[in-house]
């Protein structure tokens, strides 16, 4: 009542009655001023969270939008992820997902790194305390401004460019056998990471000696990659380990080496008749077995197989040997390679009573690229060619627009939005899907207006309604991925 008549007197005494009430005035006014104070406070700390907020730990989502978006490059995203950290621990989903976007170890490696901090590192406790107000009635005092980090080092300076992928070449077959005085067949592929190098000048170390040649045996890689060494070897049995290498041009970044068995040629002899024949009858000279004959060897069953990729072929692949008169020849080495694939167990290089050698195969991890096997004895070649197709999938692929689309949906308003949608098996081969379907929780926000399938996986049609969010559900063969679809009017 005072503080209120004090003022009431100012108002109605004007300049004559302001020296009697200034100490009235002076009170009220500092009493006005808590709730001032208070505020202050109160924006300071709302200013405080608001740059916490900029700077605070990448969502999921954040860190899906800088892969995609290109306006970074991945070591300026890595640095942004050691800066920031991220808020949510990934799953081994996740991991696969961000290595199909376009991170690498790096990237995973910087937020297992951030994860760990995360979880050991205790609370600071600078805002808790600020926040908290004081029991004395004054005002809290705010702590010392720290200086803003700027990343302008990692924005400015141009990012180093990704090491070199590896120049490997990768022998077809760890071990070659031949026979003795035969010819071998050598195959060679030859990468840049994932790519094939054709056109290279490739020679194949220690090859000299086994042939009886001066130098060591070159060879070319075709379209494929791929060099073909093919030489005769001597009559003289054992294993030699030969390694290949670079002619010009850019070494290998690992040693690529196999093991050359020479083994021994036994022709199958005429057997003696003189017991089975009748004492008064002389028995007829038996024809000598001749050479190996190229239009009458080769594989007899087991090729035009399909099976599904990285398991065994059903049945043994059989390669049979005769002679220029047909006859069966046993004891002849045969040697085999396999592309896209690999040799099960250990092969029989020697063919049996019956001429008749018989591999076991592995398709590849390729799917619908041919598993090639190869049988060669000396300058005879023939091939066998089996088919793998993918496996069964492991996961559901989302396109929209030709970008993968990871727990979150951007939609447009009264339009509708195609997506695309495939599987993957364990290697990374497309995969059909089976069971195509779609649903919306809220059909609203968004409708599920048309699902199709093909041979390659299938496609969903949505059409958004008003503004909002909503959750949409894809399935196929099994598999199940859910999206939260946002509609902007």
């Amino acid at each position: 009542m005072r503080m209120r008549q004090g003022w009431g007197d100012t108002l109605k005494g004007g300049p004559h009655n302001a020296g009697r009430s200034r100490s009235v005035i002076v009170g009220a006014h500092a009493s006005a001023c808590r709730p001032l104070w208070a505020f202050v406070f109160l924006c300071l700390i709302g200013v405080g969270w608001l740059h916490a907020q900029d700077t605070g730990p990448l969502r999921k989502t954040d860190l899906v939008r800088l892969l995609t978006a290109n306006t970074q490059t991945l070591p300026q995203i890595v640095a942004r992820v050691q800066r920031s950290c991220v808020s949510f621990t990934p799953t081994a989903r996740d991991r696969t997902d961000l290595v199909a976007l376009g991170g690498d170890t790096t990237l995973l490696k910087a937020i297992d790194t951030c994860v760990r901090n995360r979880v050991i590192t205790p609370a600071p406790t600078t805002v808790a305390t600020a926040r908290t107000p004081g029991s004395t009635g004054r005002p809290p005092v705010r702590p010392p401004a720290r200086p803003a980090v700027r990343p302008a080092a990692v924005d400015t300076t141009p990012a180093p460019p990704p090491p070199p992928p590896r120049l490997l070449a990768v022998p077809l077959a760890s071990r070659v056998s031949v026979p003795a005085g035969g010819t071998a067949s050598v195959s060679v592929a030859l990468k840049r990471g994932t790519d094939a190098v054709p056109g290279a000048r490739l020679v194949l170390r220690g090859s000299a000696r086994v042939a009886g040649s001066d130098s060591d045996i070159q060879a070319v890689t075709d379209g494929r990659g791929i060099a073909q060494f093919r030489f005769p070897v001597g009559t003289n049995t054992g294993t030699t380990r030969l390694s290949v290498g670079t002619i010009g041009g850019d070494t290998l970044d690992a040693a690529a080496d196999f093991e050359l068995s020479v083994v021994r040629s036994s022709a199958s002899s005429a057997p003696s008749a003189s017991s089975a024949r009748p004492p008064d009858r002389p028995a007829a000279p038996a024809a000598p077995a001749g050479p190996p004959a190229a239009d009458r060897t080769g594989f007899i069953s087991g090729a035009n197989q399909r099976g599904t990729v990285g398991e065994n072929a059903a049945q043994p692949l059989v390669y049979e040997v005769r002679d220029g008169n047909g006859r069966l020849l046993g004891g002849v080495g045969v040697s085999f390679t396999v592309t896209n694939g690999q040799i099960v167990g250990t092969a029989s290089n020697l063919t049996d009573s019956l001429g008749r050698a018989r591999v076991r195969v592995q398709f590849g991890e390729r799917a619908q690229v041919p598993t090639v096997v190869t049988g060669t004895i000396g300058d005879i070649v023939h091939d066998a060619t089996l088919l793998p197709v993918a496996g069964a999938p492991t996961n559901l692929v989302v396109l929209l627009s030709g970008n993968t689309l990871i727990g979150e949906i951007v939609l447009l308003g009264g339009h509708p939005s195609e997506l695309r949608i495939y599987g993957r098996d364990k290697f990374g081969n497309v995969a059909p899907l089976t069971g195509l379907r779609a649903t919306a929780t809220d059909e609203r926000i968004v409708r599920v207006t048309a699902v199709t399938s093909d041979s390659s996986g299938g496609s969903v049609t949505l059409t958004a309604g008003r503004g909002g969010s909503t959750g949409v559900v894809i399935e196929g063969s099994g598999l199940r991925a859910d999206f939260t679809a946002q509609v902007h009017p």
